[in-house]
């Protein structure tokens, strides 16, 4: 998993043509999904830029995590991402991206 992730943060700093080929092709139904719940937060007339904005901040509030999961698991972070640690991460940027979303759209 680890080369898996380092590979995917390289190529995504630096794509190449076959990452750049992969991601047009398989990114449609995740990030159509990703935008459908932003825009539940969102206000009707939000454009589609605004929405899929919000979908790539919404998605990268964990990648962090996912990235630097060597790393934090050492001092001074301690942090095991185990299933109890997912858990509590989960509810923790869920409540956060709730908090945020809501105040993206002030008719809310």
């Amino acid at each position: 998993m680890s080369r898996y992730i380092r590979l995917f943060a390289w190529e995504s700093a630096h794509p190449s043509k076959i990452f750049l080929k992969f991601m047009a092709t398989n990114t449609i139904s995740y990030m159509t999904a990703a935008v459908d719940i932003v825009r539940r937060f969102l206000a009707p007339a939000a454009q589609h830029r605004t929405a899929l904005c919000a979908a790539i901040w919404l998605m990268g509030q964990c990648n962090v995590f996912v990235r630097n999961r060597e790393l934090l698991a050492r001092e001074p972070f301690s942090i095991t991402a185990d299933e109890p640690f997912v858990e509590e991460l989960t509810e923790l940027v869920t409540r956060l991206a709730m908090g945020g979303l809501l105040q993206a759209n002030p008719t809310v």
